[in-house]
């Protein structure tokens, strides 16, 4: 994000309400000053505890190949505010995104209609896929579902990719409740795809039949042998079966449309990179669920040739070290720890020191920022031995420290 971009993006922060705030009254009153630009379009909520990116995009990119003008919404942006609203592949422009956030933001303080900066994007987003006469926007929900601000739209489908114990002050303290929470975006005789086999299963074949919706069954979905082969990690085959079932219901089934979706890529998912000449790969996985599944892809990746393994992590304000994130750490040769810049970060060096103080400090290097984790890093390539860098713990985290890798990073080896 350009410097001046960034500086907004602080002072927009600050003008709007930063912490979580549920509930769907204030976007419901914004999005009515503007004369409900959400029902312009048709509109699909992407939600679950993880792959609603990835699956999101999959999604988004099969519509496009079909030959719908397609909106994607998602969460958080990795460098750029931009990267949030985007039509076709192409994130809105700086210019286009300042005027919208100026004119939603004065328009609701006007209204006495205090946003959050979450619901001020909800409705910048939608204002833009109006704006441009989208036909589809993939709108990616931010926390839980019946509360968060996107399920103001009207959406003709649902899809839930995987339900896990987050955020359970919010959300609640077992996988019934969550669950319940995130199903709620589906809306009267509409659609949900998701996997019936999974935990949630039952309460999603009864959130069905409750709304008059078609259920569609994301595990009984075959994939095609060419198209699993064009995926870009076999990891994705869960994400990429949701998307391809939900696809298939709206009649796009052509096989080569479907290979070409499935080597989609996004970006900070099993990206596989070089710095300073070193192998290495960074993802965005945050949660235990996520290592669960994540993890021995990741150290697989990282373990070719042979190499030392280095870890740059961190440990957000809501995560305490857990006893999957520390087998996943231990795995490692070195770990290079630091607390992030980001509102949901932890702030402070002592902070995070505390958490894993008990840990060995041979291998667990706690430092004072991104800046000086970076540095630390480069001495320890400097010896000149071979080693596989792996960057993982939150996609805040792969933002922080990207432009510090630049300098020296190619996405080739």
């Amino acid at each position: 994000m350009p410097t001046d971009m960034n500086h907004y993006l602080e002072q927009l922060l600050k003008r709007t309400e930063g912490h979580v705030k549920l509930g769907l009254e204030n976007t419901t009153r914004a999005m009515a000053l503007f004369g409900n630009p959400h029902h312009q379009y048709r509109s699909i909520l992407v939600a679950g505890s993880n792959g609603k990116g990835t699956t999101s995009a999959y999604i988004h990119r099969g519509l496009q190949l079909a030959g719908y003008k397609t909106g994607l919404f998602s969460s958080p942006h990795v460098v750029r505010l931009n990267e949030r609203i985007s039509i076709g592949g192409r994130p809105i422009e700086d210019e286009e995104l300042r005027q919208l956030l100026e004119e939603t933001f004065e328009a609701c303080e006007n209204n006495q209609v205090h946003l959050t900066f979450f619901e001020m994007m909800t409705v910048v987003g939608a204002r833009y896929y109006a704006r441009h006469q989208c036909d589809i926007a993939v709108i990616e929900v931010g926390l839980g579902g019946r509360l968060d601000s996107t399920n103001v739209h009207p959406n003709f489908a649902s899809i839930v990719t995987t339900i896990a114990l987050e955020h359970v002050a919010i959300l609640g303290k077992d996988i019934e409740t969550i669950a319940k929470e995130k199903l709620a975006i589906l809306k009267e005789k509409t659609l949900l795809v998701t996997d019936t086999s999974a935990a949630w299963g039952e309460l999603a074949r009864q959130k069905a039949t409750d709304t008059k919706s078609q259920l569609v069954d994301a595990s009984a979905w075959q994939l095609p042998e060419t198209v699993g082969a064009a995926l870009s990690y076999p990891y994705f085959e869960e994400n990429f079966r949701l998307a391809a079932a939900f696809l298939a219901a709206m009649d796009i089934t052509d096989t080569n449309l479907l290979e070409e979706v499935a080597r989609t890529r996004v970006f900070g998912r099993m990206q596989p990179f070089c710095y300073r000449g070193n192998p290495a790969l960074m993802d965005s996985a945050h949660n235990p669920p996520a290592l669960e599944k994540m993890g021995s892809h990741i150290l697989e990746h990282a373990r070719r040739g042979g190499h030392k393994t280095v870890l740059i992590t961190t440990l957000l304000a809501d995560r305490e070290l857990d006893p999957i994130t520390k087998a996943f750490w231990e795995s490692f040769d070195i770990i290079v720890l630091f607390p992030l810049k980001h509102h949901r970060g932890r702030k402070t060096f002592q902070e995070l020191f505390s958490l894993v103080s008990h840990l060995d400090h041979s291998r667990v290097m706690v430092v004072q920022g991104p800046v000086k984790g970076i540095s630390m890093v480069d001495n320890i390539l400097a010896e000149g031995k071979h080693y596989s860098l792996v960057i993982t713990g939150s996609i805040y985290l792969l933002g922080e420290i990207l432009p510090l890798l630049e300098p020296h990073m190619a996405w080739e080896c």
